[in-house]
């Protein structure tokens, strides 16, 4: 192993790197000298030097990026290489991008290539927990870190490498986390005067540019109203959308999981006791009209950490779950978590397919069911849903029917505005054929992806939420908008709750 000297290390840190005053908790080798963590964590100091000497880190250093950035490239077999039927990827606006240094997207990125590095999981939670609340004032930011921090350091206790200093971070940080949530009082559901969360929905359906603006608003609302379920959920669905978003090769991918994850279980939490005050008070309690749709976000994300993991038993807790959300608690909904997740799946897809079709069903018998509208929080979810049925179709070998299904929708409720639609429509119906074969040729490895999905290097692909919720050319008018269908009262209560049955990060213990 290469070995630098401190001195080097640091030259290398602020000339190649370009890494300033602005950004000072990027630097390895002030984690590796780092008094803050030898004191408040209890971190020694060998460990804090090995950090240094991880070949991810003299690697960054000693090729200029050059080795990194390659390893991020698209590999051999994956999308840029194999049939054009087979990248293709529905097209979507993301005119920003997270806010990360070149040093750290390439360690995060090593470590997804080997999440098993105990070593190096140490040192993104010694990094993490430098600006987290074990050392730093309140504030969103160091919340954000404190919860990855908190995945990092679970995760070295998994691995078997539970040295003194983590357990102690471990349970402080918990603690610390536990006591914001308890300064926010009772549990509420309340929406109205929320600036930070209605800059969410703006962002969410108009100005998808501001995705990362309005994930900082959230946060820094949490740290105020940390049991507003609005808050937290609107948390949840930011990460949820960044996440599923983010390019192939892109390593934050990990941080929206991890506090898509969280954030998750916590809503759920707060809309469990929210819905347990109405039953007792009904008169002066609300239920939180999204309880309902709460696991499917929560599946998304751990089954992602738990793919990421290999922790196969936990990914089939979390499938068995998901289950239980979908047909027991709200249906139309799950139908999408659920499906776009085991239309990837060769053992759940014929289970995936049933699930889309029953829904497609019910859809056309009632029209109590909102996640079955076009509205102005979801201008295109039927139009959506009818064309990840077509890929359903494709793969299930009913091509003459995928075929009518899909002259059919140029004539669906707001066709002619459904900007980002149009083009994978079309692809489809110049294709039929030939991506059904792509299908039909038992080898997974060259399926097309399904429409609401986008690849990931890492984890099970994720799907993308702008198809749907971004309006698009699509006007509504100010009482449309204001205007929110609530749930048919056997969704909105849920009343028996089902249980988490791995952790929150998605692992057996």
């Amino acid at each position: 192993m290469i070995q630098i000297c401190r001195a080097a290390l640091l030259g290398s840190l602020l000339t190649i790197a370009g890494i300033t005053q602005a950004a000072p908790d990027l630097n390895p080798d002030a984690l590796a000298s780092d008094l803050t963590l030898q004191h408040e964590l209890g971190v020694d100091f060998k460990t804090l030097s090995r950090f240094r000497q991880h070949p991810a880190i003299v690697n960054y250093f000693q090729e200029r990026l050059d080795i990194q950035m390659q390893q991020q490239g698209i590999p051999e077999g994956s999308a840029e290489e194999v049939d054009p039927l087979t990248a293709y990827e529905t097209w979507l606006p993301h005119a920003t991008q997270p806010d990360i240094s070149n040093f750290e997207k390439a360690i995060l990125t090593v470590y997804l290539n080997h999440p098993d590095d105990l070593l190096l999981t140490n040192f993104l939670a010694a990094y993490h927990a430098r600006q987290s609340l074990l050392i730093r004032p309140v504030s969103g930011k160091s919340v954000e870190h404190s919860i990855i921090a908190l995945y990092f350091f679970n995760r070295i206790e998994d691995l078997g490498g539970g040295d003194r200093w983590v357990g102690k971070a471990l349970t402080k940080l918990n603690r610390k986390l536990d006591k914001l949530k308890r300064k926010g009082g009772e549990p509420v559901a309340d929406e109205s005067d929320h600036p930070a969360y209605d800059y969410f929905i703006e962002t969410f359906n108009y100005h998808e540019e501001n995705r990362y603006i309005a994930a900082d608003k959230l946060m820094e609302d949490f740290v105020a109203q940390p049991n507003n379920a609005f808050t937290s959920f609107g948390i949840t669905a930011v990460n949820t959308w960044n996440g599923g978003e983010t390019d192939y090769e892109d390593p934050t991918v990990l941080y929206n999981s991890i506090l898509g994850a969280w954030f998750a279980a916590h809503t759920i939490d707060l809309a469990k006791a929210i819905e347990q005050a109405w039953e007792v008070d009904p008169e002066n309690n609300v239920r939180f009209r999204l309880g309902s749709i709460l696991g499917g976000f929560s599946a998304i994300h751990r089954k992602w950490l738990a793919t990421l993991n290999h922790d196969s038993e936990a990914a089939s807790r979390i499938d068995d779950e998901h289950r239980i959300w979908t047909y027991d608690i709200n249906m139309p909904f799950h139908a999408f978590t659920l499906g776009v997740d085991f239309f990837q799946s060769p053992e759940n897809f014929l289970e995936g397919y049933d699930v889309w079709t029953d829904t497609i069903d019910l859809c056309l018998s009632r029209d109590d069911l909102r996640t079955c509208h076009n509205k102005p929080r979801f201008s295109f979810n039927a139009l959506g849903f009818n064309l990840g049925w077509v890929d359903y179709l494709l793969k299930a070998g009913e091509v003459e029917f995928a075929g009518t299904l899909l002259s059919w929708m140029p004539y669906f409720e707001n066709y002619a505005e459904w900007d980002y639609g149009h083009d994978a429509v079309n692809h489809r119906v110049n294709n039929l054929q030939a991506i059904a074969d792509l299908y039909a040729n038992d080898d997974p490895s060259d399926d097309p992806l399904n429409f609401f999905l986008k690849r990931k290097q890492w984890g099970t692909d994720l799907s993308a939420c702008q198809t749907c919720h971004q309006a698009q050319s699509k006007v509504w008018t100010e009482e449309e908008k204001n205007t929110i269908m609530l749930p048919p009262e056997e969704i909105l209560t849920i009343g028996d709750w089902p249980e988490f049955t791995t952790t929150w990060y998605g692992a057996v213990k």
